[in-house]
């Protein structure tokens, strides 16, 4: 994967982490959605209003709060397995759990995430 000048291979490897976990919670939003309103005009009106909010507010709350959650994941986990490993077995852990949750969503459904 070619890096963007300036960019670290660490920062490259969080953020598509970031995006995949925004993307898995919006999905079970959706269909949190889809189960409450019965209307697909009003859906499909509230869905455009949503996104087009959602990436403003993304941008400033969401993608912070995330990228200092994993990025913490990783400085604990880099330092309780040491420098041998470095963060990889962070990020071993972190996409083979969003693997699990997208192979249980495509399998059984992101209802199966709603309470």
């Amino acid at each position: 994967m070619a890096r963007a000048p300036g960019r670290s291979k660490h920062t490259i490897l969080l953020f598509p982490l970031i995006l995949l976990t925004v993307s898995l919670l919006e999905e079970i939003g959706w269909a949190y959605l889809r189960t409450e309103i019965r209307s697909i005009v009003l859906r499909v009106v509230l869905r455009l209003v949503l996104v087009g909010g959602a990436f403003s507010v993304a941008s400033e709350l969401v993608e912070p709060f995330l990228r200092g959650l994993f990025t913490r994941a990783r400085n604990v986990t880099k330092r309780g397995v040491g420098p041998r490993f470095g963060p990889w077995p962070f990020y071993v852990v972190a996409y083979g759990l969003l693997f699990a949750a997208y192979y249980v969503a495509e399998t059984r459904g992101v209802r199966v995430f709603l309470p």
